[in-house]
């Protein structure tokens, strides 16, 4: 890309950065009060949040009630330092803010010298006391490449399989539309599929519309019940997909993932119409890509980017058995084609040895009506072992950018 393809890119998810979008719920929130050792409140106190991974700083005062907070945070990492004259400087890291869920940390500040420090090495409370709504399972990027994800059709590990380990979650059952299985007792098609905010549903099939890198993700939560107003979409789980961000440093990483028939075995259906001894369908399954992020303004503005690749290949084999006639037959059903008036299509029998491959070995019968004698033929069967090429193609890529 040139440079000045690459500045007009950086132009334009800057004005999408700087607009004011409407969306559901993906940030966090940190709050909490300031109280002197006795347990009385502390107005005018410098509370100064900062994050781990851009050293983004927010500052507040806190309220006459001693009281702050810090919300619409992505979701990451802070560092909560509280300062006022004739107290100890308080820092507390580790802090982790999670998607729709509040970080409550209280701070007690100790008499003495403000070039004094006191670290408390405790993170945050995770509560939920101003509303019912119920978060069913927070997962952060680790255990989103890491554990092993409900992804029967092979799609590139969707996030959302891990909403199974969640409480009150039971997995999808076959014939069933919709996906990611049943939240409380909803059907899957009232489920509701978010990313970074942005609506993600297909109205035609009632589950997620694009998919998602799964190296991409920050963090998966689901939300089980007792929704706020911003998710009056559906009424069973709100699957919340948060894909990560740049940060001060340029960091990348490259990813392959592979499957074939030589490591995974057949499925009972195909090992039902493979002829034992012979070549397993062919199933090739690779999923690679890389990702990369870093700062254009450090501490201010930061930009990410994903690419990933999906190529399927596979010998699509019937659900069940085919059964074609064997050389015998075939030769049985020549010679009621050659005699006038069996009823047996010379043409037809014709496509048959054209076309379709003898069985190998007898396993039924099929008896077929000569109608010019009035008796019937018994015509050796076989099971067939057919397949048909089948390709898919995919290419996925994520582009954001955070002021």
């Amino acid at each position: 890309m040139s440079k000045s393809g690459l500045w007009i890119l950086l132009l334009a998810t800057a004005v999408l950065a700087g607009s004011e979008l409407h969306s559901q719920g993906f940030q966090g929130t940190v709050r909490g009060e300031v109280r002197d050792p006795t347990g009385g409140v502390i107005p005018g106190a410098t509370v100064t949040l900062r994050s781990d991974r851009t050293g983004e700083t927010r500052t507040q005062v806190s309220s006459d009630a001693g009281g702050y907070d810090f919300p619409n945070l992505l979701v990451s990492a802070y560092s909560l330092s509280v300062e006022l004259a004739g107290f100890k400087k308080y820092v507390r890291p580790g802090i982790v803010v999670r998607a729709n869920q509040v970080s409550e940390v209280k701070v007690r500040l100790e008499l003495g010298e403000l070039n004094e420090i006191v670290t408390v090495s405790a993170g945050a409370d995770l509560v939920q006391t101003e509303d019912s709504q119920l978060t069913g399972g927070t997962f952060g990027s680790r255990e989103i490449t890491e554990l092993p994800l409900a992804d029967p059709a092979g799609s590139g590990g969707n996030p959302i399989g891990l909403a199974i380990h969640a409480p009150g979650t039971t997995t999808q059952s076959g014939g069933v539309v919709g996906e990611g299985g049943s939240i409380g007792g909803n059907r899957p098609r009232q489920n509701n599929f978010v990313v970074d905010g942005v609506d993600n549903n297909d109205p035609t099939s009632t589950g997620s519309l694009a998919p998602v890198i799964q190296e991409a993700v920050e963090e998966f939560s689901l939300l089980t019940n007792q929704f706020s107003a911003e998710y009056g979409h559906s009424t069973a789980g709100q699957f919340i997909t948060t894909t990560k961000s740049g940060t001060n440093e340029w960091q990348g990483r490259a990813w392959w993932f592979n499957q074939n028939r030589h490591t995974n075995s057949l499925d009972n259906l195909t090992r039902a119409t493979t002829r034992p001894g012979g070549r397993k369908p062919r199933y090739d399954w690779n999923r690679f890509g890389g990702q990369v992020g870093g700062p254009v303004l450090k501490d201010k503005w930061f930009i990410f980017g994903a690419y990933e690749y999906r190529n399927l290949t596979l010998d699509g084999t019937s659900p069940g058995q085919i059964l074609g006639p064997t050389q015998a037959g075939l030769a049985a059903l020549r010679n009621l084609a050659a005699e006038p008036g069996t009823g047996v299509s010379p043409v037809t029998v014709g496509i048959i040895a054209d076309h379709v491959p003898p069985a190998a070995a007898a396993s039924a019968t099929a008896a077929v009506l000569n109608e010019a004698t009035g008796r019937r033929v018994p015509i050796e069967l076989g099971v067939l072992s057919l397949s048909a090429p089948q390709f898919d193609r995919t290419h996925l890529f994520l582009i954001s950018s955070d002021y």
